[in-house]
């Protein structure tokens, strides 16, 4: 699927303006040239049919005052008004080229908009990746839209670009004017967007909104923000000397009585008013319809001090920008501008929230420790106690639907200060320091498993927070640890590669549960390729956008060269080329494992499975061992695999001739095919009831093992289960592949 970027929306409230002199890629006369151009016809009704409802429903409203659709100004001869060039000598200036709205020097939005986008255009085009494509909201004439596909062009990138626009004169004569790209394909669309209405402050975040819950997470919006907060300068941009903006509202008149099918407004009888309205959001321009004397329209005296309200171009502060975005749930990703009055901005949706923030797990980790503490000893809370409110228990939403949600804590509009949080955490461990004082065995059993479920909640929160923290862009390296040589280990690895053998496993018999009542990369790179998937792990990162390949007609032994240059591995020390970690385990979700796994021939294990690879790799081992060494004691504090583990996977490819027991998938934890269900004789832990309940939903599968981030206390525990949904893509999960025996 392709990468897209719309850019230049074309409602007041998110404006994109025209450029004040003709783009050097785009002649500006009205003269055509070069073949027919592409046009698509997107729209669902007639226009016209639109209107004329919208004009009846607006002019005579249930309740408000009177008003008229914007979209009456931009017909033909609208939109040659608002910016095309008329070259016609005048009685005044017989040889000077006069200019339309968009060339008038009041109207500063087109010369900040030039401005910005003649520094900038080669940094945007450098944020647009290959193969994407771009659709412009309200085209005009592309003046403005030029100079970033010349950008574009000029740096060799293959991307497609579709104008959109209500008028098919317009579009097919401004296409036609669009030099002979090697690399950008331009195309129009036929129709409009949300009746290209002008809106207030909540229409406005309302409509990104519907463009953004579209949006995958590669796509991109460039929009260009008005923030002039000079009401002079505003009102002169549009109540210019020459009255050509007046003449382009009163061209919305004659549209209505086109589309009416009647002369119902006499152009002499109305006069246009504009005006600046001032508010703490930005404030911004309104233009009005008023009639010059008492007049008779659609059968209702309109009185001549009466207005009807035609257009709006609302300017935003900067915190109502940000108010804007956070309410459309977009994210800024770049920006450019002109001083403090214009700028452009690139935006992302945010993604869907499956977890807290950051700093919720700062203040969560103590909570739940403090809860155990305060439940087993009986003492008082640590404060503030409001901190159990807010920091008791996180999210872990539906994936498929994040709406869907167990019951959590109140998510606060702001969280404590980080200091605050901080003190607390101090305050409860310094509760927890007191417990000891008279040593381990003074501690009551109830306080003693509280603190051991404290314990097992932080470590597994630890690794979370690392996983999380790798998703994002701002994660700055350990500052003490020395960046490994991940080339050269690359190297080390595949001089080390051993093929991969089966293995057979005979049955066995294992425990499930504790009687303690209370009281390889490589091949999934080729997996991608063969099967033409776009889709990476979330554990990878996109470097360049996939370009169109020819194909092959037999499978290679190892992963195409051209998807691995374009593909980066997230690492505590930033993203490292995916070619350096061919060796290492690839960690998916299960659905995306699952689909690998039947492509090379296997399956993932159930967790009867696993667990008898544990039993069977655990005795075989220890069996040798004692052969060679004597006996050895397992240690269940530790895991011999791991003694080595530095803030990475490891290798697992010369290990693929021996079989891998429990925590010995090279850093990963180890999906397994079984849902979470209970089994006979589960019972639910006092301390915390919903911890496993919450999720006997049929879509969390049961993972095994630890992976580098995992303490070994759990890593190295056989009791210990851990589960997340199967198509959770964030964990340090991986598989192993099992195949059933053929019966003899």
């Amino acid at each position: 699927m392709s990468e897209s970027v719309a850019v230049g929306m074309a409602p007041a409230a998110v404006l994109m303006t025209e450029p004040k002199a003709p783009s050097p890629c785009l002649d500006s006369s009205n003269g055509a040239s070069g073949p027919t151009p592409d046009i698509i016809d997107i729209r669902r009704t007639l226009v016209e049919m639109n209107l004329k409802d919208e004009i009846f429903t607006l002019f005579e409203p249930a309740a408000g005052p009177r008003k008229l659709p914007t979209l009456l100004l931009y017909n033909e001869k609208g939109l040659q008004l608002f910016e095309e060039v008329n070259t016609s000598p005048t009685a005044h200036s017989p040889s000077i080229r006069r200019g339309q709205i968009t060339y008038l020097e009041e109207y500063y939005l087109t010369n900040y908009e030039i401005d910005v986008l003649k520094q900038s255009a080669q940094d945007i085009a450098s944020r647009i990746p290959k193969g994407a494509m771009i659709i412009e909201l309200g085209s005009g004439n592309l003046r403005k839209v030029c100079l970033l596909l010349q950008a574009l062009e000029d740096a060799q990138k293959h991307v497609e670009y579709y104008a959109l626009d209500l008028s098919k004169q317009e579009l097919e004569r401004t296409l036609a004017q669009v030099p002979d790209f090697q690399y950008v394909t331009c195309k129009g669309l036929l129709g409009t967007y949300d009746d290209g209405r002008n809106f207030d402050r909540r229409e406005a975040a309302d409509f990104l909104t519907s463009f953004s819950s579209t949006l995958g997470p590669s796509d991109m919006m460039l929009i260009g923000v008005d923030s002039c907060a000079d009401p002079a300068k505003v009102y002169h941009a549009y109540n210019d000397r020459q009255g050509l903006t007046h003449r382009f509202i009163l061209n919305g008149l004659s549209q209505a009585n086109e589309v009416l099918g009647d002369q119902i407004f006499d152009e002499n009888d109305w006069k246009v008013i504009g005006e600046y309205v001032y508010d703490e959001q930005g404030g911004g321009h309104r233009a009005f319809y008023s009639p010059i004397r008492d007049t008779v329209v659609l059968g209702k005296v309109v009185r001549s001090y009466e207005r009807i309200q035609v257009e709006q171009s609302l300017k935003y502060s900067a915190d109502e920008r940000d108010r804007l975005w956070a309410t459309a749930r977009l994210t800024e990703i770049g920006h450019w501008s002109k001083g403090d009055e214009y700028g452009l901005h690139l935006l992302q949706k945010q993604p869907d929230i499956l977890r807290n923030a950051c700093i919720f797990y700062l203040g969560h980790i103590p909570t739940f420790l403090d809860i155990q503490l305060t439940k087993t000893s009986g003492e008082a809370a640590t404060e503030p106690g409001y901190f159990w409110d807010i920091f008791e228990r996180g999210i872990d939403p539906d994936v498929d639907n994040p709406e869907l949600c167990h019951a959590h804590s109140k998510i606060p509009d702001e969280w404590p200060p980080v200091e605050e949080i901080i003190a607390y955490q101090e305050g409860v461990r310094a509760r927890l320091r007191r417990f000891y004082r008279d040593g381990p065995s003074s501690i009551p059993r109830a306080v003693q498993r509280g603190i051991w479920v404290g314990f097992e909640h932080e470590a597994m929160h630890f690794e979370t927070l690392l996983y999380m923290m790798l998703q994002s862009d701002k994660t700055q390296p350990p500052p003490t640890a020395p960046r490994p040589d991940f080339e050269g280990l690359a190297y080390k690895a595949r001089q080390s590669r051993v093929t991969n053998m089966w293995h057979d496993v005979p049955e066995q018999v294992i425990s499930i549960g504790i009687d303690d009542p209370e009281d390889g990369t490589e091949d999934y790179a080729t997996y991608l390729y063969e099967n033409n998937l776009d889709g990476v792990p979330a554990s990878w990162a996109n470097l360049v956008q996939k370009t169109p390949s020819e194909g092959r007609s037999s499978r290679d032994s190892s992963a195409p060269s051209d998807l691995i240059k374009n593909i980066a591995v997230r690492t505590v020390y930033g993203l490292i080329p995916l070619e350096y970690a061919l060796d290492w385990p690839v960690f998916a979700s299960y659905d995306e494992l699952s689909g690998c796994a039947a492509w090379m021939g296997g399956r993932i294990p159930t967790f009867e499975e696993a667990r008898s690879l544990y039993s069977f790799t655990e005795r075989s081992e220890t069996e040798k061992a004692e052969q060679t060494l004597g006996k050895t004691v397992p240690a269940v504090n530790r895991s011999k695999e791991r003694d080595t583990w530095e803030l990475a996977s490891n290798p697992v490819t010369d290990r693929g001739d021996r079989l891998g027991g429990q925590a010995a998938m090279g850093g990963v934890w180890e999906w397994t095919s079984s849902p979470l269900r209970k089994h006979d004789g589960f019972e639910p832990m006092t301390l915390y009831p919903a911890y496993t309940a919450d999720f006997f939903d049929e879509k969390h599968n049961i993972v095994l093992g630890g992976s580098w981030a995992t303490h070994p206390r759990i890593a190295g525990r056989k009791s210990f289960v851990n589960w997340y949904q199967r198509n959770y893509m964030y964990a340090w999960v991986g598989a192993r592949l099992v195949r059933d025996k053929p019966q003899v």
